[in-house]
């Protein structure tokens, strides 16, 4: 057995086992259906009926997803008339994820019906972007080519992609963000982590990695480390603080679902205890031997991406490991309706997959192979 196959036969297990995971989940999700852009929205009745005062060729989906919030919130993203805030589930906690439908109402050029176009079409864009970041990454790091399969395969960001939701951007800003780090380019780098908070808030946890690592490895002073982070969060900030200023003198209808009380105290706990708990508590109450399927797979994967990140990254540490760690800590101690649906479970597990895919190319390609290896294989 060569080298090459003895010690690291653990990484091409673990590409292996994701590939393969994704593949397959993605013939299972039926991400395929929707037949027009409109029905990517997944929008709910309510909101369908509503937004037809703008746009008759609007129609609800059987499905109804967060991809409608985000088509809610590009009607009016700077709430300047509050006249969709009753369509959102948590309207406050909505509007802090701007960029996306800001960044696609300016893109329709403020034509209503073509927002849906603009939501789809942003989307797409992050998608290649993301592809050409990981394919930079890759020629730097002389890592093999077959590493932007990790992001092309990823099964929640495909789903994100034609759902209208943030993810497909708030990664391609964050992997930018990275490679602008790693380029020296802080002015940049700093600019994209920010509007990948401002896309998703949980984004944060990819700078504080990027820091965190430069500060141990790279000579970066902690004081340096901190100044840069409130710097990236400081968009953030002040936008809540908008929020909440718009809402001062608002009062939300009762009928708007806020975050239900029977889901516990907060949206985390203890490691994989409230991971497996809304895991059980959900396969309890699906109806379809499908959706079984789902659940389980990405709980099952989940929990051992979850544990290969906390054991493996002692024996390997690296920026990527980090990443992929830090990542790891935040799904398994996330709580609430998440993965008891696999559409939201899928969502949270996007930077996690890819972290760990790049983690494992980048091992493999420091490890020095002879000219005969492809033979070897054969």
């Amino acid at each position: 057995m060569s080298n090459f196959e003895s010690k690291f036969r653990l990484e091409i297990v673990v590409i292996a086992i994701f590939v393969a995971f994704n593949i397959w989940h993605i013939s299972l999700r039926g991400i395929w259906n929707p037949i027009s852009v409109i029905d990517t929205l997944h929008l709910s009745p309510e909101v369908a009926k509503a937004a037809r005062s703008l746009d008759n060729n609007i129609q609800s989906s059987s499905k109804p997803y967060d991809g409608q919030y985000s088509y809610v919130i590009a009607l009016d993203p700077l709430l300047n008339k509050k006249t969709w805030v009753p369509l959102l589930d948590q309207p406050i906690y909505r509007y802090r994820r701007i960029f996306y439908p800001l960044l696609s109402r300016i893109l329709s050029l403020n034509q209503i019906k073509s927002l849906p176009y603009a939501l789809l079409l942003v989307n797409l864009a992050s998608f290649i972007a993301g592809l050409f970041i990981v394919r930079k990454l890759a020629q730097k790091n002389k890592w093999s080519s077959w590493v932007g399969l990790a992001f092309a395969a990823n099964t929640g960001l495909i789903y994100c992609v034609f759902g209208s939701m943030g993810e497909p951007l708030g990664l391609a800003l964050g992997l930018g963000g990275i490679y602008s780090f790693l380029e020296k380019r802080l002015v940049l780098s700093y600019s994209l982590f920010s509007l990948a908070i401002l896309t998703r808030e949980t984004y944060v946890l990819i700078p504080i990695a990027v820091l965190s690592w430069a500060v141990m490895y790279e000579n970066m002073k902690i004081r340096s480390a901190l100044g840069a982070l409130v710097m990236i969060v400081m968009p953030s900030m002040c936008w809540n603080v908008f929020i909440l200023l718009r809402f001062q003198n608002y009062v939300i209808p009762p009928y708007v679902d806020q975050w239900p009380a029977s889901l516990g105290r907060g949206r985390f706990s203890l490691p994989f205890v409230a991971f497996w708990q809304e895991t059980f508590f959900g396969i309890m109450h699906l109806t379809t031997r499908m959706e079984l399927k789902r659940t389980v797979s990405i709980s099952v994967v989940a929990t051992f991406a979850c544990l290969f990140s906390f054991f493996y990254y002692k024996k390997k540490p690296s920026l990527w490991g980090l990443l992929a760690l830090s990542q790891a800590l935040f799904v398994s101690m996330i709580r609430g309706d998440i993965w008891n649906y696999h559409a939201s479970s899928s969502r949270q597990v996007i930077p996690l997959f890819l972290f760990i895919y790049i983690w494992m190319f980048d091992e493999l390609s420091k490890v020095k192979c002879s000219r005969s290896f492809p033979r070897q294989l054969g």
